[in-house]
């Protein structure tokens, strides 16, 4: 009788998760149509103002020359913006692969014997001077980090460095304050 109760409880819970499922992939499917429908429509809007800039750019006046250069800038941003929409997913790919041929190299580095090891060693001990580094420079890495900012930029001149402190201090209240 308890089997009969834990195997009825399993495929009630698998039946759910199959519909929960279902509408999390049909969610994702229509968010990705979306978002090809979006890169559509800043590819269209770019290209429209590209092309009412360069006719207004043909009035001989100020005004249609002035209006002309921001239709014709904001037509390129749209379409540049497009562009990158549709590099994205191979910069992602670009990553992943090289991520994975840094596991191959050290897997090979690892194999090589004891020379690879070595180097490995050496890899290693480089990366955690340089996490040693990177986290005395800013003071550590948690929730609410305090950076310590040491640029030439504020070790002139002790007015301007006051100010920022003074700002930065004022933003860091205002946000403990709105809960941020």
């Amino acid at each position: 009788m308890a089997n009969e109760a834990a195997t009825t409880i399993v495929l009630r819970m698998k039946d759910e998760a199959s519909v929960q499922m279902q509408n999390f992939g049909q969610t994702t499917q229509a968010a990705e149509i979306q978002a090809i429908q979006f890169n559509a429509a800043l590819t269209a809007m770019g290209s429209a103002m590209t092309a009412v800039g360069s006719l207004i750019g043909q009035i001989e006046n100020p005004m249609a020359k002035m209006a002309s250069s921001f239709l014709l800038t904001g037509g390129a941003i749209l379409t540049t913006t497009s562009a990158i929409i549709q590099m994205i997913p191979y910069i992602k790919q670009l990553i992943t692969w090289l991520r994975n041929l840094a596991v191959a190299k050290a897997l090979v580095t690892a194999l090589s014997g004891p020379a690879g090891w070595v180097n490995l060693g050496l890899a290693f001990a480089a990366a955690g001077v340089a996490y040693a580094g990177v986290t005395a420079m800013t003071g550590g890495f948690s929730s609410g980090t305090t950076v310590n900012v040491q640029t030439p930029a504020f070790m002139g001149n002790d007015s301007d460095a006051r100010k920022f402190a003074s700002t930065t201090q004022r933003y860091a209240r205002e946000n403990e304050r709105i809960g941020r």
